[in-house]
């Protein structure tokens, strides 16, 4: 295992006691958190200050380049925690746009936190009025995203925006065999399945129906809506937030599984899970370097919408 700090690889002088990596496709940044004893005072020595890049790499596996947030000392042993976010994304700030398109928002967002954009099957809506009310850039995206029926995730210094529907469509690139060994969890709750989403703001509201659910949810959107056509496209996006996550699997690997990324799509399989494998989306994915093992979660795609 390589920690490269500021581009030193600096393992060989600290003694790791734990190192986690949470890799995650929608709602968070990656965080990277190592536990280690510097019996030999070369941390402080080094001079660590908040927004310092760091980087693990076991093998094939890599976190991309990280930076550090906090390093908290407590009775010799260090806790290191950094994400894939620049530290700049904390900052807040306000800002109103007038015709605006959405690829223009995510442009601006990543040019602002030194991040290369990346995106995939987005539709490039032109909005009439979008306001920024002291709000984080990344805050602020990952709503004007939900409502989009969108996700962005943030890796090794790129910011990439996706659509949904899009990605959950593809092909499986990799296959998780559930064997009579393997450690896992399912849990499916999609009888509490939504049918319809209604959204408003006020003056102008929006339905979108799917599927089979029976329940209806409302939510009032804090964002001008231009009429009933971007309300119910922004009820669409309301039904897949509140219905995406009713069918999981959890699967523990007993193994650094590198090739299985947040954010991809993978088929399950195995003899004892038939009535209910097949395609899944990563949503997560937790490396643990200490002990070489990995975790993946997954969550059913939805169809139609």
């Amino acid at each position: 295992m390589k920690v490269l700090y500021e581009g030193v690889d600096i393992y060989p002088d600290i003694s790791v006691n734990q190192c986690f990596h949470e890799m995650y496709a929608e709602g968070h940044t990656d965080e990277l958190i190592i536990r280690f004893n510097d019996t030999r005072g070369r941390w402080d020595e080094w001079g660590p200050k908040e927004g310092d890049a760091i980087q693990v790499t076991e093998g094939n596996a890599d976190t991309g380049k990280m930076f550090i947030k906090s390093v908290s000392p407590e009775n010799g042993v260090y806790t290191l925690r950094a994400y894939s976010m620049p530290i700049e994304a904390m900052n807040t700030s306000s800002k109103s746009w007038e015709q605006v398109r959405l690829l223009q928002l995510c442009d601006e967002i990543a040019g602002r936190l030194g991040l290369a954009l990346d995106t995939y099957g987005l539709t490039d809506h032109n909005y009439q009025f979008v306001s920024k009310a002291n709000q984080t850039d990344l805050c602020f995206l990952q709503q004007r995203c939900r409502m989009e029926g969108a996700a962005f995730l943030i890796y090794d210094g790129r910011l990439v925006v996706y659509d949904e529907k899009t990605i959950e469509a593809e092909e499986p690139a990799k296959t998780v065999t559930i064997g009579s060994d393997t450690e896992f969890e399912m849990s499916d709750n999609t009888s509490r399945a939504a049918g319809t989403a209604v959204v408003t703001n006020g003056t102008i509201s929006g339905q979108f129906s799917a599927g089979n659910g029976t329940q209806v949810i409302r939510q009032a959107v804090p964002a001008y809506m231009e009429n009933e056509a971007e309300a119910a496209r922004y009820a669409a996006g309301a039904l897949r937030n509140a219905n995406k996550g009713l069918f999981t699997v959890i699967v523990w690997q007993p193994k650094i599984v590198a090739n299985i990324a947040a954010g991809s799509v993978v088929a399950v399989t195995g003899e004892t899970v038939m009535s209910w494998a097949g395609p899944m989306f990563v949503y997560r994915v937790r490396h643990d370097y200490e002990q070489r093992q990995s975790k993946i979660f997954m969550r059913r795609p939805l169809e139609g919408y």
